[in-house]
């Protein structure tokens, strides 16, 4: 099955995965690059990549990255979409990893330390 095309000609796949792989480095150059390219075409599924983007930065304490990504629509307290991590914030990411420059940076943000998931534990079972 052939990847969907964006606005742009160009596979989303390959976006997204650039951006996933780019936060994971914390290369935020590219990050800064891809996030400019995904908003001008107005790709879809943006907001659930940047999300994972986020999370992934943050588990690597990759604090450029983060702020880049936090100037898109995502907000400081988005919740993970893995299901290891169903509910965590890339605060609580960033705490868990021991990167504490960058949960400094996330609480400057407005990271809320008293975050509560809007996933009760039903849906969250369910999901």
């Amino acid at each position: 099955m052939a990847a969907k095309q964006s606005s742009g000609g160009k596979p989303q796949s390959t976006w997204k995965t650039k951006l996933l792989n780019a936060a994971t480095r914390g290369d935020a150059e590219s990050v800064l690059k891809i996030l400019t390219y995904s908003d001008r075409c107005k790709l879809e599924g943006r907001n659930d990549v940047y999300t994972q983007a986020v999370h992934l930065a943050a588990s690597g304490g990759h604090t450029q990255s983060i702020e880049y990504l936090l100037s898109t629509d995502v907000g400081v307290d988005c919740e993970s979409k893995d299901n290891r991590r169903k509910t965590w914030t890339p605060l609580i990411t960033a705490s868990a990893e021991g990167h504490t420059q960058t949960v400094k940076m996330l609480l400057a943000n407005g990271g809320d330390v008293n975050y509560v998931s809007k996933c009760d534990d039903e849906t969250c079972a369910l999901s």
